[in-house]
């Protein structure tokens, strides 16, 4: 399909900033109101099994949604970090894992609507505990066997949607399987 020519941004400036993100107007050429952006890093999930082939999950209080959220291992891509190296960073930070094997299997914008960034999606394997890590405030980790996650997924008590775009990648790339117990309700292992 033909695509028309693309608008062109005129001008964009910063009209606020804060730690965690800034406000960006854009103003298009032809447009007589201003669009306004979320200008915010880059982050990684990280979809990651243990040695012994349990998901690690990561549940902590969020205050956007104002309770606590089970969740992969994720976080920001520093200015001077590859991705790779954020995503080991992150897994290591939160949970105390150590990947045997790092793998993307995704790349995605995580609203084309407001944010400019990108969420970069990791699958790590053979993943072992430091015995020198030290557990981060506020964060409790979880080890789920591969019966409790699917169970997780299906009755929505993991709702992440970029951490599903997560899993989904995993699975497209060939990595994780979406096999028995998608529809289990036995919650005992």
């Amino acid at each position: 399909m033909p695509r028309k020519s693309l608008p062109r941004v005129a001008s964009r400036k910063q009209v606020f900033t804060t730690p965690w993100f800034s406000l960006e107007e854009k103003r298009i050429v032809g447009e007589a109101s201003p669009y306004y952006a979320l200008k915010l890093p880059d982050y990684v999930g990280i979809f990651a099994t243990t040695s012994r082939g349990k998901v690690v999950l990561v549940e902590q209080f969020r205050p956007a949604t104002e309770g606590f959220m089970l969740e992969f291992p994720a976080g920001h891509v520093d200015d001077d970090e590859l991705p790779i190296d954020a995503a080991r960073r992150e897994l290591f930070e939160e949970t105390g894992y150590n990947p045997k094997t790092l793998v993307q299997v995704g790349m995605f914008v995580p609203d084309s609507g407001r944010l400019g960034n990108k969420l970069w999606c990791y699958h790590a394997d053979g993943c072992t505990k430091s015995k020198s890590w030290t557990p981060e405030r506020g964060i409790s980790v979880h080890e789920v066997t591969r019966v409790r996650f699917m169970s997780y997924l299906s009755s929505g008590h993991f709702r992440h949607a970029l951490h599903l775009a997560n899993v989904l990648a995993a699975v497209l790339a060939g990595r994780w399987a979406l096999g028995s117990g998608l529809r289990s309700t036995d919650r005992s292992k």
